[in-house]
């Protein structure tokens, strides 16, 4: 501090401190409000692909992903049904889960087990207009 300056009291600071946050704010909500980002639904928005860092749908609408990964299918069967993802997609508004099977365990176990729960999967995923990703 310079010589016969006096210190600003806190709440000056605090007042600062909090326009100058409000101003950033506000500039980040304009910059994103640009471009509107949509959930994706596969009726709707049909054929997704990548330009830069942006996934984009069949209309060239920027959209997005929101969803969750199952555990290894063959460990927890029972989580794959219809009505769970139904809640998914409903109340939880994910367009997106991912399906993963574990080849250590699908070419340890029966096979056709493996795959029965599999497609059980993606036919529910389908069912209730979401994406999917089956990792293998």
């Amino acid at each position: 501090m310079k010589k016969g300056m006096k210190a600003r009291p806190f709440w000056q600071h605090l007042v600062i401190l909090s326009v100058t946050a409000f101003l950033c704010m506000g500039f980040f909500l304009r910059v994103t409000a640009e471009e509107e980002v949509f959930t994706a639904r596969p009726d709707e928005n049909g054929f997704l692909h990548v330009e830069g860092t942006k996934l984009i749908d069949e209309d060239g609408n920027v959209v997005q992903l929101r969803g969750i990964s199952t555990h290894g299918l063959t460990w927890y069967p029972d989580y794959i049904n219809n009505k769970l993802f139904h809640q998914l997609s409903r109340e939880w508004n994910c367009n997106f889960i991912r399906l993963p099977m574990y080849t250590d365990i699908y070419v340890e176990e029966d096979p056709r087990q493996s795959l029965e729960v599999l497609n059980a999967g993606i036919k529910a995923a389908i069912a209730n207009d979401m994406y999917v990703l089956v990792d293998w």
